[in-house]
């Protein structure tokens, strides 16, 4: 835990301060406030519980009475009390409420007779903070917002803030220890008065607080609402029956010569500590995206307005009217976000930021606004009598303050009034509503970029399934999270963590004048997934929320598992293409056009709601129940509701949702579809995206658009089947696995299901795809099918299995042509492993010309070719099969192993292509992994192949050699995780005698992995071959490896225990292992277990590379066989005809 002092820099005095009370709609004229029987004190250096902290970095202060005063700080509490002698002191807490100006905590500790000594603390607690600093930007506002507040304690009653850092209940109990110390009081006569909460995050540290106080000190909380009733759901209802207003309050002014301090400077809480500290909370807790937090910024404008009271105050002032004109920069802010798809958008851009973090007080802004447009809008009407052409003009044009102008900032204070209002209104629900039971789950509140909305969740209610990922659910257009009404709890009743958000815009969600729309949505699911659920997730989505899921999906596939569709918007065009639609531009129409289209709409539904809902649930109309109803039409009601209908017409044009689904997810979709869906027709769109979609299966559904409240015992019914034909699909892979594994003597071994029913399937398969994969290559070499030729020398590097060492081959040429002949080359990525692959060879080749892409399209590849003339040498990884791009050079490369797999091919056996013509056209043959397969292996596969290599071929052998290992977590924990490329540093191989070894790798050749380990001296080795190639790995299956990790470090056989990946299945997932295994590294050394501490872990990867173990001998050297072969393909290109 961390202490500082904030020693404010003074600036100049600020105005005077005043307060305007509002009594209903009555505006009272202001008065000055001014305090003159209560102090705020100053600090001294104190030690913690009779010792000095031990902490040097940074010193901790508490409170002290002026030493002016001529009497020691006890005595002077002593005087002030009653018969008991103790003191009565005030902790006043700031979170989110870094203002004086209309402050109830403060109003209340400086005006109640039963408080002596008030000590202003600021807690920063980064597991709370980590939701509000999403990057540097806010790091930095929260920095100003906090030296702003210690600013004005300074100035106006010579207080210092005392400001801790460290975990809220740790951190609380010992202020109050030294507090009562100092002041010879008791915990009883202390008492904390802080800010009430209704947000996730917030309530749970305030519970924790009052939890570890244990009821010897009172904790009192405030809010600053504007109104006391809230009971009223609707907010043209609540506008009515809300009654007077609360009063408002005007700065604290404390006499100077009443707090004095001399203190020597402290160490400041800055950006930088705030933004490593919730840095290192985001990476260890929340999942990690390929959208960093760097990806996230703030303009320097609304910086400066959100990170100093005195200028917000300021700024606010300047925007409702009470200076004019608009200063320059506050003109530029207004017109940057005041556009035509948002309205008055300028208000929350600029002050969103400040109303969140209690900069500027909500009520303030609100009695402001209603002063001046009561007064402006007369101003503005009073016409000059009997002036001349040029008076009227003044009047009606002048910037200074004519009509128009005053006109215009009465729109602008109207913005800000309904705004404030709005807040006020859903914040009031919130405190109503949050940890309220609802359908089966709990209600929570979760304020997300400045936007207040609410989310259900229920954890599993049955034994949990283990490692299933939580399930997410996404409302459609107009609903809200509690549409799910129907299948919260049953889900959880399966054993699923469920989760239900409301999407901003619609629901209980706040309704500013922002840019709704597909971005703004998918941003939002995400940032929800990554901070509440923060664990890999099932999506299902219903309508324009099925949209928004696929399009998460797509941004962000390391965190999705499965996603499920429920009629979901999207159109589909299987002719998309990212490059075309990135010149397209879509031109919105007028905005009186937009809006006379928007509010005709809205009108119109509004008005209808019952029966167009009943026509949406055709098989059980009743469902479409007059809760659901007057829920949509609450919503509706809500100001900028309507904004949501706006923003459909300045919407981008949207990816279609079978190329979210099929070319960037990827991943496991189900589509349930109900077939009655009167939007349009359903049948015909299902059988489209299960067409455009290979990696797509859909289930028809006897319902309308919303199946899951229509029909939600078939939604439960389709998730049985679908677990079940999972469990299938699982059994019969592993099926395949085995039978692929073995020849027609070892099959018969096989249980008879194997051997005698999907055995013959599968060779059936195999014969069809030998047939396919012949015809194919004949029309290629008939010419009928034409391929296309590059500018440049190709060597195509493919394989007839896999793990044969093909990447790590392309890898050793293209390093050996760069060194040794300065050529660089162009890297063509092709098959299943081009994402991981790729880059991972993009990080190996940094620095130097070679440049990777994975695509196949022949006109990409020429433009990188044209755009980089340097590159004249193409190197294809997998394009052995690769037919339609001409090749000057073939190259393949075999398992010493299994050269063959089981001479079956695809999906009888691993062969990807019958080995005779495949190897009769190879320039060159390499035999992989020969170090591992040893003499007698290899011969034996030598041997093999012979009769189907022609004479001229090269001969290569090659193995795979350890040459370092990389950690992830170091043994002792120096790794500064803030490193860009999430690596540590490197360190010998020989960190692994002595060691047990966990591995976490999904590799073509796991048991060539263990054999390296084993030969570097590990006494212990598991893990290899349990996952597939390519494989992407969980949070759970992390967890399980180190609870591994655990066991075998209480075994004292054993020097060093540790967790193994690969480079490959490093950059994988290059974002995911970095920040699960810092949090592992925590939980392990701080466990407590003894036994742990005493043998040492980390977690590696393991670097290895490709070696040449043996050259054809018609060559003296490798050099020259590679020379040889470089010389052959570049001839060869030459000969050749080229076509642009």
């Amino acid at each position: 835990m961390s202490w500082w002092i904030i020693r404010p820099c003074l600036g100049p005095k600020s105005h005077s301060t005043m307060v305007s009370p509002v009594v209903g709609s009555a505006i009272v004229p202001r008065w000055p406030f001014r305090l003159q029987s209560r102090q705020i004190c100053g600090c001294r250096q104190l030690s913690c519980h009779g010792q000095r902290l031990n902490d040097t970095r940074t010193p901790f202060y508490v409170p002290h009475l002026p030493r002016q005063l001529g009497i020691s700080a006890r005595a002077s509490a002593s005087s002030s009390t009653g018969s008991s002698g103790r003191a009565s002191v005030a902790i006043l807490w700031f979170k989110h409420d870094f203002r004086l100006d209309d402050h109830p905590g403060v109003h209340q500790v400086m005006h109640s007779d039963s408080i002596d000594v008030v000590v202003p603390v600021y807690l920063f607690d980064p597991q709370i903070y980590a939701r509000v600093v999403n990057c540097k930007d806010m790091a930095r506002v929260l920095e100003g917002a906090v030296g702003s507040l210690a600013a004005k304690l300074k100035k106006q009653g010579g207080a210092d803030l005392v400001v801790a850092s460290g975990a809220w209940e740790e951190t609380m109990p010992r202020i109050v220890d030294d507090v009562c110390s100092l002041y010879g009081t008791t915990k009883n006569n202390v008492r904390i008065v802080t800010e009430e909460e209704c947000e996730v995050g917030w309530v749970d540290g305030l519970e924790r607080v009052q939890s570890a106080l244990q009821q010897e000190t009172r904790v009192d909380t405030w809010t600053a609402l504007m109104y006391h009733d809230y009971t009223e759901e609707s907010f043209p209802e609540w506008l009515v029956a809300r009654g007077s207003m609360t009063e408002t309050y005007g700065d604290v002014v404390l006499s100077k010569e009443k707090a004095h301090t001399s203190l020597d400077d402290g160490s400041r809480l800055d950006a930088h500590h705030i933004w490593a500290e919730v840095g290192r909370v985001r990476q260890e807790q929340y999942l990690h995206t390929s959208r960093t937090d760097d990806d996230i910024s703030y303009d320097p404008f609304v910086v400066d307005v959100s990170s100093d009271e005195d200028t917000a105050r300021q700024c606010i002032d300047e925007y409702i009217g009470f200076r004019r004109p608009f200063s320059p920069t506050v003109d530029a802010a207004i017109r940057r976000y005041d556009t035509q798809a948002t309205i008055d958008g300028c208000f929350p851009a600029i002050f969103l930021t400040a109303l969140q973090l209690g900069v500027l007080s909500r009520r303030r802004i609100h009695s402001d606004a209603v002063e001046f447009i009561s007064t402006s809008c007369e101003d503005a009407l009073e016409m000059p009598i009997g002036g001349s052409p040029v008076a009227w003009a003044g009047w009606l044009l002048s910037s200074h303050g004519g009509a128009c102008a005053r006109l215009e900032k009465a729109r602008k204070a109207r913005a800000a009034l309904v705004a404030t209002e709005l807040g006020d209104f859903h914040l009031g629900q919130a405190y109503m509503r949050h940890g309220k039971e609802v359908f089966g789950s709990k209600l929570h509140y979760w304020r997300w970029r400045g936007i207040l909305t609410d989310y259900l969740y229920s954890p599993p209610t049955s034994e949990p399934i283990p490692n299933a990922p939580a399930i997410v659910l996404v409302h459609g257009f107009g609903a809200f999270g509690e549409h799910w009404r129907r299948n919260i709890k049953e889900l959880a009743g399966k054993g699923f963590h469920v989760y239900a958000p409301t999407i901003p815009g619609y629901g209980r969600s706040e309704k500013h004048s922002v840019q709704y729309g597909q971005t703004l949505w998918s941003t939002f699911l995400a940032d929800f997934i990554s901070e509440i659920v923060t664990t890999r997730v099932v999506i299902a989505g219903n309508s324009i929320g099925g949209y928004i899921s696929a399009s998460v999906a797509a941004d962000y596939p390391d965190m999705v598992a499965g996603l499920v569709l429920l009629n979901s918007a999207g159109k589909i065009d299987q002719s998309f293409t990212a490059e075309a639609a990135a010149d397209v531009v879509r031109k919105p129409p007028p905005s009186f056009i937009v809006d006379g289209i928007s509010r005709l709409l809205f009108t119109f539904l509004e008005g209808d709601i019952e029966n167009q809902l009943k026509r949406l649930y055709p098989v059980r109309p009743e469902n479409a129940d007059e809760w659901l109803s007057q829920q949509i039409r609450r919503a509706s009601r809500d100001p900028q509701a309507l904004g949501v209908f706006r923003s459909v017409f300045f919407l981008p044009p949207p990816r279609p949702l079978n190329y979210l689904v099929s070319s960037l997810f990827k991943g496991p979709t189900l589509v349930l579809q109900g077939a009655l869906d009167p939007l349009n027709d359903a049948k015909t769109r299902a059988h489209d995206i299960v067409e455009s979609c290979p990696n797509a299966n859909c289930i028809l559904l006897d319902a309308g658009h919303c199946p899951h409240d229509e029909v939600p015992e078939q939604i439960l019914l389709c998730n049985t089947l679908t677990t079940m034909f999972a469990r299938i699909r699982e059994s019969l892979a592993l099926r395949i696995k085995q039978i692929q594994g073995v020849d027609d003597v070892q099959l018969r071994k096989l249980p008879a299901t194997s051997a005698y029913l999907v055995a013959p399937v599968l060779r059936a398969l195999a014969s069809l795809y030998q047939t396919t994969e012949s015809t194919r290559q004949f029309l290629y070499r008939a010419g009928i099918f034409s391929a296309h030729s590059l500018p440049a020398a190709v060597i195509s590097v493919g394989n007839l299995t896999s793990a044969s060492g093909k990447t790590p081959f392309v890898q050793h040429l293209a390093k050996h042509y760069w060194q040794f002949h300065g050529i660089p080359s162009l890297i063509i990525q092709l098959g299943e492993g081009k994402v991981d692959e790729a880059i991972m060879m993009e990080n190996d080749f940094e620095g130097t010309p070679i440049t990777v892409v994975d695509t196949a399209n022949p006109a990409d590849i020429k433009e990188v070719l044209m755009e980089h003339p340097s590159l004249r040498l193409v190197l294809l990884d997998n394009g052995l099969q690769h037919l339609p791009l001409m090749r000057d050079l073939d190259i393949v490369t075999l398992n010493a192993y299994s050269p063959l797999g089981n001479n079956h091919l695809r999906p009888r056996g691993s062969l990807r292509e019958a080995p005779r013509p495949a190897l009769g056209r190879a320039d060159a043959v390499v035999m992989h992994h020969v170090d591992i397969a040893g003499p007698e292996r290899v011969k034996h596969s030598m041997r093999l192949i012979e009769p189907l290599v022609p004479n001229h071929t090269l001969r290569v052998q090659t193995a795979m050699m350890p040459t370092m290992l990389r950690f992830i977590v170091p043994v002792k924990r120096t790794l500064d995780m803030s490193d860009s490329s999430d690596l540590g540093g490197l360190i010998g191989l020989s960190t692994l005698e002595d060691s047990a070894v966990v591995f976490l790798t999904g590799v073509g050749s796991p048991q060539t992995v263990e054999e390296h380990a084993k030969k570097l001296g590990a006494l212990h080795v598991e893990g290899c071959g349990c996952h597939e190639d390519h494989h992407y790995f969980t949070s759970e299956e992390v967890h399980d490896a180190v609870d591994r990790v655990k066991a075998l470090m209480r075994n004292p056989s054993y020097s060093h225990v540790c967790i193994m990946l690969t480079e490959k299945d490093f950059w994988r997932q290059r974002h995911f292992w970095s920040s699960v295994f810092i949090r592992y590294s925590d939980e392990i050394w701080d466990g407590g277990d003894q036994d742990l501490k005493k043998t040492k872990w980390g977690a590696y990867i393991l670097r290895s590379e490709l070696q040449l173990k043996s050259h054809d001998g018609r060559f003296s050297s490798e050099s020259a066989m590679w020379s040889a072969m470089l010389r052959l393909a570049t001839d060869h290109f030459r000969g050749r005809r080229y076509n642009m």
